[in-house]
């Protein structure tokens, strides 16, 4: 049984490397999430979905489902503390 694992950030360049070593690994099926999704990479195989992360509803939604998160969020420092207390905010939900 293959884990889902949400990768937030999955289309920046950490994201993009964390998302084709997880592609690789037999047990995990990745999920590249990110505020867009580059046309470029939409046949690559991998699931891909549009995700604002600072968003908890849309947070919520993604990661039904899933059986972890990866968080490669960049950006300036506010949009990686708003998402990340986002994510962990929803961590603990669950």
């Amino acid at each position: 049984m293959t884990k889902r694992i949400l990768v937030l950030g999955g289309n920046g360049y950490i994201g993009r490397q964390v998302v084709a070593a997880l592609a690789r690994c037999p047990w995990a099926t990745p999920i590249a999430a990110s505020r867009s999704v580059p046309s470029s990479q939409i046949s690559d195989g991998v699931e891909r979905m549009s995700l604002d992360a600072t968003d908890k509803q849309a947070l919520r939604s993604a990661m039904d489902g899933v059986h972890g998160v990866v968080n490669c969020i960049s950006g300036n420092y506010d949009s990686i503390v708003n998402s990340a207390d986002v994510l962990f905010g929803e961590a603990a939900f669950r």
